[in-house]
């Protein structure tokens, strides 16, 4: 699962600077999930009571919030990341176009093996801390959405680990 989860910013730095917290969370937070074509993964609205993080693996996903235009969620896209950091509810809807496959981190257990597995920089708790500071500095809630929190998550991951650049 590593190559897929090495998609995200995050997940690749957390991996180059604690390789055995991402070795358990492959073995212990991951599953998968298949989708038939009208299936929907998660609504607008919705809170999850089993929190989980979206990467697509094959097919296509449509994602749609409010009467904003449609996003397409396809291989190498991730969503509904804040299920990580934060209490979350769905903004938008997701529903497979085609036949999908996904892998799916389990926010409960990822938490837990962050928090056992720490290093000396504590890279999860300080991404955490600093994705839901971003959130709040948004001044507009509308930007955020499950596939595009409104911010920049690349620049917000080089700032929480410059320690390894």
């Amino acid at each position: 699962f590593r190559p897929i989860l090495t998609f995200h910013p995050f997940f690749r730095c957390y991996n180059d600077g604690n390789p055995l917290a991402t070795r358990k969370v492959c073995h212990e937070a991951i599953s998968r999930l298949s989708l038939s074509k009208g299936d929907m993964l998660f609504s607008e609205g919705e809170v999850p009571s089993t929190p989980h993080m979206y990467f697509c693996t094959s097919g296509k996903l449509r994602y749609q919030r409010d009467t904003q235009r449609p996003k397409s969620f396809t291989v190498g896209h991730w969503a509904a990341e804040g299920v990580l950091w934060t209490p979350w509810v769905h903004f938008g809807t997701a529903m497979a176009k085609t036949e999908v496959g996904l892998i799916v981190v389990d926010a409960t257990a990822f938490q837990r093996i962050a928090a056992r597995y720490r290093t000396q920089e504590f890279y999860a708790r300080r991404y955490a801390a600093d994705f839901v500071e971003e959130l709040n500095k948004l001044p507009d809630k509308a930007m955020i959405n499950d596939l595009d929190v409104g911010f920049d998550i690349q620049d917000l991951t080089e700032r929480v680990f410059q320690v390894l650049a």
